[in-house]
């Protein structure tokens, strides 16, 4: 069992690393072990997908990122499961001490885990883990994720790397281990070349993990807890959904315990989820599947805002990968400026053909890159395709 969080040591100065000690979640095995064996390909992430997997940096905001003690194992699987739902398929990486040789400043850490992902255009592998720059998380480099978080690496007495499926809960030994931590094999490691490959989420696990992130909610003591709890609750119930219509479920959507949704207690009297029926509240819109809240309205699978967004996979609004712009926009884009993150389209028409840029329907001007915007208690974040993700 790791008591300690981790310190930020003296020798990361030469990393570049922030100036103010962080601390990182500390791992203690829990209850449940599924041993898993690790998917690999020779594809990664395109652009329109990492950019809907960066943006959950930001955008997981119910989970207690703000008690690093313990936990990392359930909050690394609730991002895989945020992405899984939406299509998008990640591994687990771990970083193992060795006996004696523990992590952080004061060897009493065990080993951690996050998401592993690869982007197209770079090949690179990258850790999706926001404890490291709360305020300003951004994708790490396999090797300087490692190398961050200890003080033995090129010795004898250095912490073992390990790659596994990313739906692994603690499951320290399964996967295959790195050979060469300052050299992984991005071909080997990356995850699964198509989100067929990727296994099923286990409903025993995920009601573990959801025990846990209740637990350390209370830990961190914020004011904002009774908020995230009931978010935390309605939106398990969404994951679960979306995984079992994905065919990424082990178990029923009937399995999810109430001990998990308690802190959302409307949605007990929310409507059988499906494609075809109106959830109603927006409560039971927010915990859909399918179904897509926007200005007060839930909107059915496959609606279209003025923005370009269509109500998609996990009852997320994305910007389709070549949509035109919505009616009532005059079509015209010889004069659209080079599409870059650094330059405002202009138009609306403009705006909504752009891959950096999007546009907001409600305040009527084009988003830059980053953006980030609040419909029915969801944060949105303008991501990549020009696409508002939450």
């Amino acid at each position: 069992m790791v008591t300690a969080p981790l310190a930020r040591r003296i020798g990361l100065v030469a990393l570049g690393l922030l100036a103010t000690a962080l601390a990182a979640p500390a791992c203690s095995t829990p209850a449940e072990d599924d041993p898993a064996a690790p998917a690999t390909s020779s594809d990664s992430l395109t652009e329109r997908d990492w950019g809907r997997a960066v943006g959950y940096l930001r955008n997981i905001s119910y989970l207690p990122w703000g008690y690093t003690n313990d936990g990392c194992y359930a909050r690394a699987l609730y991002y895989t499961m945020n992405l899984a739902a939406e299509g998008i398929a990640a591994n687990h990486v771990y970083i193992v001490a060795k006996p004696g040789y523990g992590l952080g400043s004061n060897g009493t850490w065990s080993y951690h885990v996050a998401p592993l992902v690869s982007r197209d255009t770079t090949g690179e592998l990258l850790v999706l883990d926001p404890i490291w720059a709360p305020a300003n998380p951004q994708p790490i480099p396999l090797t300087r994720w490692y190398a961050m978080q200890t003080q033995w690496e090129g010795t004898a007495n250095a912490p073992a790397l390990r790659v596994a499926s990313g739906n692994t809960y603690g499951q320290t030994t399964s996967g295959a281990e790195v050979p060469d931590p300052a050299r992984p094999d991005t071909a080997r490691f990356r995850e699964p070349a198509t989100f067929a490959q990727m296994p099923a989420f286990s409903i025993g696990t995920i009601n573990s993990a959801c025990r846990i992130m209740h637990t350390y909610i209370d830990a961190e003591g914020l004011a904002t807890k009774a908020k995230k709890h009931h978010d935390l609750s309605r939106d398990t119930r969404r994951l679960v959904t979306a995984l079992a219509d994905l065919g990424k479920l082990s178990g029923k959507p009937s399995e999810l315990s109430a001990e998990c949704t308690q802190f959302a207690p409307e949605i007990a009297a929310c409507p059988a989820d499906s494609r075809q029926t109106n959830p109603g509240s927006t409560e039971c819109c927010l915990a859909s599947a399918f179904w897509c809240a926007s200005g007060g309205t839930c909107n059915a699978p496959g609606t279209k805002l003025g923005d370009g967004t269509v109500c998609g996979a996990g009852g997320n609004f994305s910007h389709p990968v070549g949509a035109t712009p919505a009616a009532g926009g005059n079509g015209s884009t010889s004069a659209c400026p080079a599409d870059a993150p650094s330059t405002n389209p202009g138009s609306y028409d403009c705006c909504v053909r752009s891959k950096h840029w999007c546009w907001s329907a409600s305040g009527g001007f084009c988003a830059a890159p980053g953006t980030r915007r609040d419909v029915s208690g969801v944060t949105w974040t303008c991501g990549a395709g020009g696409e508002w993700s939450r």
